[in-house]
């Protein structure tokens, strides 16, 4: 036995013997000797095996596994000095009590289902990876989109205060005119009970102008309703503006969220341009409307901003084989050819520094693409421009 034992350590110094060998002592699961073959193809140096426990190099699985006395062939994995597992067909030979010896040789097939279920295992860590990174890229986007449209509404903000106070300041003045109307005709009607003769109450109703009173009564009152009414679409349209994105779509009315955006930015635009509304018989549209009235509210300050004196600006729609078209078209300036092709560019802007982020036209593009739409630009210069937003009327529906 002692004679076959150092025939079969010199087979286990030879480099050159194509397939791994390995002694282990069955009871205590350790490993006696391994050729260097085996040492190598494992990652280690050619006696750093003699000594350590079989579980350095395989699961407590395949250590149960492992053929301890001769018999047909199996299949084992074996784990390198880096994690990685090995595929090998084993066969067992008895040396001596506690000693028995195996044969390893590289099983291709087995190799290559380790190899695919790694590059598998991989592939799926790779893609959860990227859907974290797109979750959180998604959500700056949306905090992005949210501060942008914060700061447009502040920087609209005294316009919009301008709007609300004109209608506030005549419902204010009108009512403090009915408080000294109310006074007269208490008058009036205490008049009636007191007078004796019909002729001295229609000397006080012509003291006091009766007629009027009553014909401006009513006038008064339709006004300050009217006053209350701007204020009231005023603040809604303000509400619908401001409010929170989420990644929620819902059937959307687009000529009511243009008429919303065009109330929240008339201040800057009245001084500008006149607005010309051409509305086409749309469907509803299924969208998020926060993001789309930040759309809309970008292209119509665009469109004021291009233009120098007193222009028109234009806003139409209309429906295309299930899609709809919204185009805001200016008198202004227009668009330098060189600077086209770079006018959804973030930060790139040609206004003075101060007056432009860079980012509302960039902006709406993206939001405008995540609808499934697309934005199209046509520029004259010293003529004007027009930029036109095409939607699908329905949202695709796309999963990860």
């Amino acid at each position: 036995m002692l004679k076959m034992n150092r025939s079969v350590k010199m087979e286990i110094g030879n480099h050159e013997l194509p397939a791994g060998v390995l002694i282990f002592n069955p009871q205590q699961s350790s490993i006696i000797s391994a050729n260097d073959y085996l040492a190598e193809k494992l990652g280690y140096k050619s006696t750093a095996l003699n000594g350590q426990a079989l579980s350095c190099i395989m699961d407590d699985a395949e250590v149960i596994a492992l053929p301890k006395e001769a018999s047909h062939s199996t299949r084992i994995r074996l784990q390198d000095n880096k994690g990685r597992n090995h595929a090998f067909v084993v066969s067992a030979k008895p040396l001596q009590e506690n000693m028995c010896l195996v044969l390893l040789e590289e099983s291709v097939e087995s190799q290559l289902s380790i190899e695919l279920e790694q590059d598998r295992a991989r592939l799926l860590a790779e893609q959860t990876q990227k859907n974290e990174l797109i979750s959180k890229l998604e959500s700056v986007n949306a905090q992005f989109v949210q501060t942008e449209k914060m700061a447009a509404i502040g920087q609209l903000a005294a316009g919009v205060a301008h709007e609300i106070n004109n209608p506030i300041g005549y419902v204010y003045s009108n009512l403090q005119t009915l408080a000294g109307y109310l006074g007269d005709l208490r008058q009036i009607i205490e008049a009636i009970d007191q007078v004796s003769e019909i002729e001295e109450l229609k000397i006080l109703k012509n003291t006091l102008d009766y007629e009027f009173i009553r014909n401006d009564v009513s006038d008064l009152m339709s006004e300050s309703a009217q006053g209350i009414e701007r204020v009231k679409h005023i603040i809604t349209a303000l509400k619908d503006f401001s409010r929170s994105d989420d990644e929620k779509t819902e059937s959307s009315d687009l000529q009511q969220a243009l008429e919303s955006t065009l109330s929240v930015v008339w201040n800057e635009l009245k001084y500008k341009a006149e607005v010309e509304t051409d509305y086409g018989e749309l469907p509803l549209v299924e969208c998020n409307l926060g993001q789309i009235n930040q759309v809309f509210m970008n292209l119509l300050l665009n469109a004021a901003q291009s233009i120098d004196d007193f222009g028109i600006i234009k806003v139409s729609t209309r429906s295309l084989n299930n899609r709809v078209e919204i185009r805001v078209e200016d008198s202004g300036h227009g668009i330098e050819p060189e600077h086209r092709s770079r006018i959804f560019e973030p930060f790139f802007t040609t206004k003075p520094v101060g007056e432009g982020t860079g980012l509302g036209l960039p902006l709406a593009y993206n939001i405008i693409k995540k609808h499934g739409g697309s934005i199209e630009l046509e520029s004259t210069p010293g003529k004007g421009t027009a930029f036109t937003v095409s939607l699908p009327v329905t949202q695709l529906k796309s999963g990860r």
